[in-house]
């Protein structure tokens, strides 16, 4: 049941910790334990928690479904209901609205993501409320969240820069585009990217690095950058959404042949242009643990009990070939 007197919000940032740059430590990180509780406290701990998934899921999302049905699972294991609280499109305003909403009606958990800045101010209305919050795919350490379970955007972006380099056998003029690049997980992402280059790869070269707020404006910064920098020959999206754009453009204008391109993160659409062309490569990233771990941590949490902080080491690299083993593997199409 809702009880505005213990809200708990777990907001997603999954750290996923790569092996293809560097070395990355394990998938485990400091562990963390609630302070002592009051008697009146521990009592409603027994009881079973309303969670809300506060997070923008769009039509063939399949990284924050995954991550639903994770949370869906690991609720299941715990007793708690999970309801999912969110707009249907990337609208962030409306996303605001629905973090107040869920901090309003005394959700006694809240999952939701740092992934862009605006939402930061709900995450510390929630806390400033008594609202315990826990970050999965992106975090955010000065919000006071109480926990983070998600990727290492650093060892993102040097993934990105080794099957960029095996793409291009070493040797690419790159195009970089993000949602957000002046956000912390896509300055880390890029962070990661150009300095593996710079320490394997003299002959990859970033020449641009380009902010796009969604799948449409990516298409259209695509296109201004295919005729702005005609040395770039390889676009890299450090998201799920950018890509498609990236590939909207290149196959309308019959030049995927011609462009070497790259995605962060897959769903089905994606999926479909990694096996129709418009996307070489892709990387699959594992939001169904995200989710999971993310319920667990915050159960143990409530209960007084150490956890975990982890990131989550699977990633997948997916190019046509390989296409629809993955498919079958998260449930794609």
């Amino acid at each position: 049941m809702k009880r505005k007197a213990l809200a708990l919000l777990v907001i997603g940032a999954i750290g996923i910790s790569m092996t293809a740059c560097g070395s990355s430590e394990s998938s485990s990180g400091s562990s963390q334990e609630k302070p002592p509780s009051s008697s009146s406290e521990t009592e409603q701990t027994d009881e079973a928690l309303e969670v809300a998934f506060v997070c923008p899921i769009t039509a063939g999302d399949t990284n924050w479904n995954n991550a639903l049905a994770g949370m869906e699972a690991a609720c299941k294991e715990v007793g708690y209901t999970v309801n999912m609280v969110g707009p249907a499109s990337l609208d962030l305003e409306q996303w605001v609205k629905d973090m107040d909403s869920a901090i309003a009606s005394g959700y006694d958990l809240i999952v939701t993501t740092a992934v862009v800045d605006v939402i930061t101010a709900g995450i510390e209305k929630a806390i400033s409320s008594d609202i315990p919050v826990c970050l999965i795919d992106t975090d955010n350490e000065d919000c006071g969240r109480f926990s983070y379970v998600g990727l290492d955007n650093y060892q993102l972006g040097c993934a990105l820069a080794e099957q960029t380099a095996e793409l291009s056998n070493g040797s690419a003029k790159v195009c970089m585009i993000g949602m957000d690049i002046t956000g912390t997980n896509y300055i880390d992402r890029i962070s990661g990217f150009e300095d593996t280059i710079a320490e394997k790869y003299p002959d990859i070269e970033v020449i641009t690095v380009q902010n796009a707020a969604d799948a449409v404006t990516a298409a259209d910064v695509t296109s201004q950058v295919m005729t702005g920098f005609p040395e770039v020959n390889c676009f890299v999206g450090l998201d799920g959404t950018v890509p498609k754009g990236i590939a909207q453009t290149l196959t309308e204008k019959g030049a995927a042949d011609q462009y070497y391109s790259l995605a962060l993160s897959i769903d089905q659409q994606v999926l479909d242009y990694i096996r129709n062309g418009g996307i070489d490569k892709g990387i699959g990233l594992d939001y169904y643990t995200m989710g999971y771990q993310a319920i667990l941590n915050a159960h143990a949490y409530v209960n007084g009990e150490a956890f975990e902080e982890i990131t989550i080491p699977d990633t997948v690299p997916v190019d046509a070939a390989s296409a629809d083993e993955y498919a079958e593997s998260i449930g794609l199409e």
